[in-house]
Order: structure tokens, then sequence, then C-alpha cells
């Protein structure tokens, strides 16, 4: 959080030279929410900002899950936040780059598997191979980003808005949401599904979208598995359809030509030797 927008979004500029990932909230209540759903390593957290909201650094604390609290504010305000728990501080006046060493300095290292797994999902950042169900799929660079971000927030649903802030706000000039819906379309493609037919990119409608390993289907009726679209052929899918066969009933005289050729040369053999 931070009382100054620009200095703010200077600030989530720099860090993200770093490899961070940074969402800027300017109320306390939007801040207290993401760190619950988004579940941060480090927090910033401007005291004269809480102060004008009527919050304390008290609450963050709490609901912080014993993740580093930095707090920037001038000296009277820095004694009383650490005495109520923060980690740490900044000064009012600090700069940008004070400020992102000290949070170098208090966030611990955090170790990621090369390798994303999800179902028959497999991504590998350093060579940027992804595979599913054993098929090389050919991303382009945006759309990778996008797929690893959700993969690493697998099960978590992510804003469209937060999506545009993390991945398209590199030179602090973000395009519209529509821009965001454009890709998460083209990696539906990609993947082989569809936001009528989804597998692995689920809609929740009014909140964003959320990566999840697909459920085995057990119920019955039409089967239906499309091949994956490379990046020059959307349009070639490839749609095999598996009918499951009804068994007749008693009072169903129609049922029979729905019997596969074997089943009814079978039925026709049983009747014979009855």
């Amino acid at each position: 959080m931070d009382s100054n927008e620009c200095r703010g979004r200077l600030l989530v500029a720099a860090l993200r030279q770093r490899r961070y990932s940074v969402a800027l909230c300017q109320s306390c209540p939007e801040a207290l929410h993401l760190m619950t759903e988004a579940k941060p390593r480090a927090i910033l957290l401007d005291l004269s900002l809480i102060e004008q909201q009527g919050a304390h650094v008290t609450q963050f604390v709490a609901a912080s899950g014993g993740v580093p609290v930095i707090v920037r504010g001038h000296e009277p305000q820095i004694i009383a936040a650490l005495r109520a728990g923060a980690s740490g501080y900044t000064p009012e006046s600090a700069s940008v780059e004070l400020t992102t060493l000290q949070l170098d300095a208090a966030v611990p290292p955090e170790v990621h598997s090369p390798h994303i797994v999800i179902g028959g999902l497999f991504i590998s950042e350093p060579t940027h191979d992804v595979r599913l169900d054993g098929h090389q799929l050919s991303l382009r660079p945006k759309e990778f980003r996008l797929l690893v971000y959700l993969a690493r927030s697998a099960g978590r649903v992510v804003s469209r808005t937060e999506l545009l802030d993390q991945l398209w706000n590199d030179n602090g000039r973000a395009p519209s949401l529509n821009t965001v819906n454009v890709h998460i379309s083209t990696l539906r493609r990609r993947l082989g599904e569809s936001a009528a037919r989804p597998r692995y990119l689920h809609q929740v409608y009014g909140m964003g979208i959320t990566l999840r390993a697909p459920k085995p289907s057990l119920s019955g009726g039409h089967a239906t598995v499309t091949a994956p679209s490379t990046p020059g052929n959307f349009g070639a899918q490839r749609t095999s359809r598996t009918q499951l066969v009804n068994q007749p009933g008693p009072n169903a005289p129609n049922d029979r030509p729905h019997l596969a050729r074997g089943q009814r040369r079978s039925q026709h053999h049983a009747e014979q030797l009855q």
C-alpha cells in the first residue's frame, strides 16, 4: 500500500524488474482481502494511508500469516508499528532503490521447481517446453508467461486485473482487459478446450479464472476429445465422438437399432437357444 500512487507505481516497476510479482492497493479492505487470497511473501505498508482510513498495523500483522510486514512512515509511526509486530521499516523519505533493497533483504528466497506438472500438463520454465498429454505445444512468449502464471497460482482464482497488472504492465502502460481476454481465449485453443468445455482453464464468473487439473469423467453420454491447436492452425481440431450404447427396455421396441452389430448377433444367438 502506498499513499502516493505515482511513487507506488515506480516501486512496482522496480520490483518487477527484480522478478517480483506485485499488487498495488489503495484501500485497507482491498489489501486485507488480497493478503488472504494471494498469500504474499512480503507486505509493504504506508502508515499514513492506514491511519487516514482508520485502520491499524496490528490488523495486517494478524492477517500476514507470518510473512514480513515492512512499514513506511515517520519515526513515531514506525516505532508504534514495530512495537505492534511489524518486521521492518523504511523511512518516509526512502528512495525506490533503498526500499527495494530492504525488501530484498526481508523476503526469504523462494525455491521453485523449474518444472510444473498439473494433470497431463507439463511445463518447463528454463526450456519453455510445454506438453499436454505427451504432445508438445507451441506457445508464443506472452502465452507461455500467462500459462506459467496461472499454473504457479493453480487452484486460486486470478482476476483479469491481476493478470493485466502482472503480465502487461512492464513499461507502466497497460493495455485494456480485452487483451487479457484474447490471450486467455487463444491459450484455451492451444490446450484444445473452450470456455463452454473447459479442462484446465475454468472461468469463475465475476471473479476471474483458475487453472486446475481436469477430473476423470465417469458420466455417460458423449466424450469429445479435441486436439490442441498450434499457433498457425487455430481451426485444425480433430474431434472424435464415442456414443455409449443403451440397453433396450421391456417397453422400448425402438431401442434395438441402437445396439452395435456384434450385440445384435449375440442377442439373436441367445434367442435361438431359448
